[in-house]
């Protein structure tokens, strides 16, 4: 929250903490990874200058399902440029 306040006259663009596809469905990690990126969006949606681009990378990770492979690089590069897009275009057309 300090981050957020000190910094209310930058547009900031936060991840989402990508679920973890290494673990058993069950784990509590993956509970964890839930509730802290609910949580994160819904103390950013009040502030202007945030935004939170969600992370759901299904089918691109690496074969032990922890790091994003190449193809998966890709999308969540096109998925920043296009977020980014978003923001400058609502900046502009209020």
């Amino acid at each position: 929250m300090n981050f957020i306040k000190n910094n209310n006259y930058t547009n900031t663009v936060l991840l989402t903490v990508p679920p973890r596809y290494d673990l058993i469905h069950s784990s509590c990690v993956k509970s964890e990874i839930k509730s802290f990126n609910r949580n994160l969006k819904k103390m950013v949606k009040v502030y202007q200058h945030m935004s939170v681009l969600e992370m759901d990378m299904t089918g691109n990770f690496s074969i032990h399902g922890l790091h994003l492979n190449g193809q998966g690089k890709e999308v969540l590069s096109k998925l920043r440029v296009s977020h980014t897009y978003t923001m400058l275009k609502r900046k502009i057309d209020p």
